[in-house]
Protein backbone atom coordinates (compact mmCIF):
# COMPACT_ATOMS: atom_id res chain seq x y z
CA UNK A 1 0.00 0.00 0.00
CA UNK A 2 2.77 3.08 0.55
CA UNK A 3 5.59 1.69 -1.94
CA UNK A 4 3.99 4.26 -4.29
CA UNK A 5 4.76 6.55 -2.20
CA UNK A 6 8.59 6.15 -3.61
CA UNK A 7 10.27 5.75 0.10
CA UNK A 8 11.97 2.72 1.96
CA UNK A 9 9.66 0.80 4.22
CA UNK A 10 10.78 0.23 7.77
CA UNK A 11 8.93 -2.57 9.92
CA UNK A 12 9.81 -2.99 13.81
CA UNK A 13 7.56 -5.80 14.64
CA UNK A 14 10.10 -7.43 17.40
CA UNK A 15 8.49 -9.12 20.10
CA UNK A 16 5.55 -6.76 20.33
CA UNK A 17 2.54 -7.63 21.97
CA UNK A 18 0.65 -8.41 18.58
CA UNK A 19 2.63 -11.41 18.63
CA UNK A 20 0.72 -12.68 22.13
CA UNK A 21 -2.79 -12.00 20.13
CA UNK A 22 -1.55 -14.96 17.21
CA UNK A 23 -0.44 -17.39 20.28
CA UNK A 24 0.44 -16.72 23.62
CA UNK A 25 3.91 -16.09 24.43
CA UNK A 26 6.60 -13.58 27.04
CA UNK A 27 8.35 -11.41 25.42
CA UNK A 28 11.70 -13.18 25.73
CA UNK A 29 9.45 -16.21 23.39
CA UNK A 30 8.64 -13.92 20.59
CA UNK A 31 11.49 -13.96 18.21
CA UNK A 32 10.05 -16.70 16.12
CA UNK A 33 6.96 -14.78 15.59
CA UNK A 34 8.67 -11.96 14.91
CA UNK A 35 10.70 -13.38 12.76
CA UNK A 36 7.34 -14.74 10.86
CA UNK A 37 6.20 -11.15 10.68
CA UNK A 38 9.73 -9.73 9.50
CA UNK A 39 10.17 -12.12 6.59
CA UNK A 40 6.74 -11.39 5.19
CA UNK A 41 7.22 -7.95 5.35
CA UNK A 42 10.66 -8.17 3.62
CA UNK A 43 8.82 -10.02 0.88
CA UNK A 44 6.24 -7.26 0.61
CA UNK A 45 8.60 -4.58 0.37
CA UNK A 46 9.76 -3.33 3.54
CA UNK A 47 13.59 -2.16 3.08
CA UNK A 48 14.37 -1.24 6.47
CA UNK A 49 14.03 -3.98 9.31
CA UNK A 50 14.34 -3.02 13.11
CA UNK A 51 14.43 -5.63 15.36
CA UNK A 52 16.65 -6.55 18.42
CA UNK A 53 18.11 -10.34 17.52
CA UNK A 54 20.40 -8.89 14.32
CA UNK A 55 22.35 -11.95 14.25
CA UNK A 56 19.45 -14.39 14.42
CA UNK A 57 17.53 -11.86 11.76
CA UNK A 58 20.89 -11.73 9.57
CA UNK A 59 20.82 -16.01 9.40
CA UNK A 60 16.37 -15.80 8.72
CA UNK A 61 16.92 -13.16 6.05
CA UNK A 62 20.24 -14.91 4.13
CA UNK A 63 18.35 -18.14 4.45
CA UNK A 64 14.95 -16.81 2.64
CA UNK A 65 16.76 -15.39 0.00
CA UNK A 66 19.07 -18.78 -0.60
CA UNK A 67 15.50 -20.54 -0.82
CA UNK A 68 13.96 -17.55 -3.00
CA UNK A 69 17.48 -17.74 -5.51
CA UNK A 70 17.03 -21.69 -6.06
CA UNK A 71 16.72 -22.91 -9.82
CA UNK A 72 14.97 -25.24 -10.64
CA UNK A 73 16.06 -28.35 -13.10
Amino acid sequence: HFKHFGYELLIGASRKSMINLVIESTIEERLPGTLAIHLESIKNGASIIRCHDVKEHYQAIKIQEAINNVEIL
